[in-house]
């Protein structure tokens, strides 16, 4: 089974203008290296990050400026040389320009990240890639490192790594215990920068850096003293790929942390007549007793209410067109309930016509009123009235048709409220809602951006709490609210098919018939647990 399609967040720029000894693409690499080009091929390399998040690009002439900087999140030098050296890429300089300089240093302020790869006895390259890595603490020694006791085939100059002992080195060194640099030079690090992997203290240098990183607040720069165990020969050796994967997670933390505040607010909470069916409906609320009806001193507030409220839902029915007769059943049904004296409220009309399953289109905003209870908040039944945004991707649609075929499912962001979801509810199921005949199974909506937002704050305060740290993989999700919101509305799709695949022990098991509460939690760590098994496959 073909794994997910992922949607690409990170932008990736390999610059291959700069007589580069590698590149990404195995045919150009044959130029450099015509027997073996592996030898000079970052391929493997470049297709571990197009099969994830990263959207892999080449720049293969011109000058890095501002324009072309601004097309990308991470840009990456690997091994610019002069070619008395090492046969390169043809044209351009291992000498990056002064212009070009500033346009990096200003891309890492505005948050870009910079990987910056070179090799060992630097100084003969010819670059001048200590200049712009200077104002990150990092420099290019110009040597090669030894060392006799942690190497690999008894030979000194294959040094094995170790992981340091700081927040970054934690991070970037995460399972990458075992790694091999195959004649590699040294960074010296000062000021912001942290080594992130050394050599040994049996090594000369004693403990050198071999991978040095800083974290500028604003963007992220790491350096790198050998390109040979990423090429395509060494990359799927020992935990190397594991490193890669680690450096540009690590890196990619910026991109996410720009798309992080979450998407634009849904264009109907803007509305006046949303403000105002806001606030009557929240006046109406206060009316209730438990079970939903209005006592008799309260008829005329509430007669008033219901015909002001009606007004608002009909103003706008001309922006949720596609909510006609749902909205035409619910004014119906408020001017029933006025007329029938205001007893346990009976909206199972206007409940029919409501089918956020049936419009499932990326973007599409809901209008929602219900007098309902809010799970996880209150058993008492009161009206709510929310703007919903269904949250429905090509990818996402694509799984659906797919894989977990669920008609049902109608995945949504909740996007204003009543003072009812002011609350840990994170759902709106047609069980919740009070209606006189049983509602039918129609629908069931997940507000993946509230449950995100949850998730998110709970994960933050529990590593803030015990110091836990997060593989660079996970980081992002501490960082963007749309990734995670994605990453939650694919969960709850394969959580809720789920509940229709496999063993079935537990028959049925609808909101209504929780009890006890032990064979509801068995239930739904039967279907996690499914859940999680089917989204290692993706």
């Amino acid at each position: 089974m073909e794994a997910l399609l992922q949607p690409k967040r990170v932008r990736v720029h390999f610059d291959e203008s700069h007589s580069e000894s590698w590149s990404i693409c195995r045919a150009r690499a044959k130029a450099i290296s015509p027997s073996y080009p592996e030898y000079s091929s970052y391929q493997e390399a470049a297709n571990l990050l197009t099969a994830r998040e990263f959207d892999v690009h080449r720049v293969r002439s011109g000058q890095l400026t501002d324009p072309v900087l601004s097309q990308t999140d991470i840009l990456v030098l690997v091994h610019p040389c002069d070619p008395k050296w090492e046969r390169t890429l043809p044209g351009g300089s291992p000498r990056l320009s002064a212009e070009e300089i500033a346009a990096i240093h200003h891309f890492v302020e505005l948050g870009g990240s910079l990987l910056v790869i070179s090799e060992y006895e630097h100084d003969k390259y010819c670059d001048n890639l200590n200049e712009l890595l200077a104002p990150y603490g990092i420099r290019f020694e110009n040597g090669t490192v030894l060392d006799r006791v942690r190497c690999e085939s008894s030979n000194p100059a294959w040094v094995l790594s170790e992981v340091c002992d700081n927040p970054i080195g934690q991070r970037i060194g995460r399972g990458t215990r075992d790694v091999c640099f195959y004649q590699t030079g040294w960074c010296a690090v000062q000021s912001r920068a942290l080594p992130a992997l050394t050599a040994s203290a049996h090594a000369t240098p004693s403990g050198a850096c071999l991978v040095a990183a800083c974290d500028t607040g604003a963007g992220r720069v790491v350096a790198v003293a050998d390109s040979l165990l990423f090429g395509d020969d060494h990359i799927h050796r020992k935990h190397h790929e594991g490193l890669w994967l680690n450096l540009f997670y690590w890196l990619s933390v910026p991109a996410f942390r720009r798309e992080g505040g979450g998407r634009p607010p849904a264009q109907s909470v803007g509305l006046p007549a949303w403000r105002e069916l806001k606030e009557q409906v929240n006046a109406l609320r206060s009316l209730q007793k438990p079970d939903g009806s209005v006592s008799v001193e309260s008829h005329a507030s509430a007669a008033a209410l219901c015909g002001r409220i009606a007004s608002s839902i009909e103003r706008l029915a001309g922006f949720f067109t596609w909510q006609e007769t749902y909205l035409a059943r619910l004014t119906q049904d408020f001017a029933d309930w006025s007329k029938q004296g205001f007893g346990k409220p009976d909206f199972h009309r206007s409940l029919e016509s409501f089918e956020p399953q049936r419009n499932r289109r990326d973007g599409l905003e809901q209008l929602v009123v219900f007098p309902l209870y809010t799970p996880n908040a209150s058993l008492d039944t009161r009206f709510e009235a929310l703007v919903m945004r269904c949250p429905w991707p090509e990818w996402l649609a694509e799984l659906e048709r797919t894989l977990y075929r669920n008609e049902q499912f109608a995945p949504g962001h909740l996007e204003d409220s009543t003072d009812g979801y002011g609350s840990d509810c994170a759902v709106l199921f047609p069980e919740t809602v009070s209606a006189g005949a049983k509602p039918g199974h129609s629908f069931a909506t997940i507000f993946c951006n509230r449950e995100a937002r949850r998730l998110q704050d709970c994960a933050r305060q529990c590593c803030e709490l015990t110091g836990l740290v997060l593989p660079p993989e996970h980081e992002p999700l501490l960082h963007s609210l749309p990734l995670l919101e994605d990453t939650v509305a694919l969960w709850d799709l394969i959580h809720d098919r789920s509940h229709s695949l496999g063993e079935l022990p537990f028959d049925p098991f609808m909101i209504r018939q929780r009890a006890p509460f032990w064979m509801y939690a068995i239930e739904e760590l039967r279907v996690d647990l499914r859940s999680l098994m089917e989204a290692r496959k993706r």
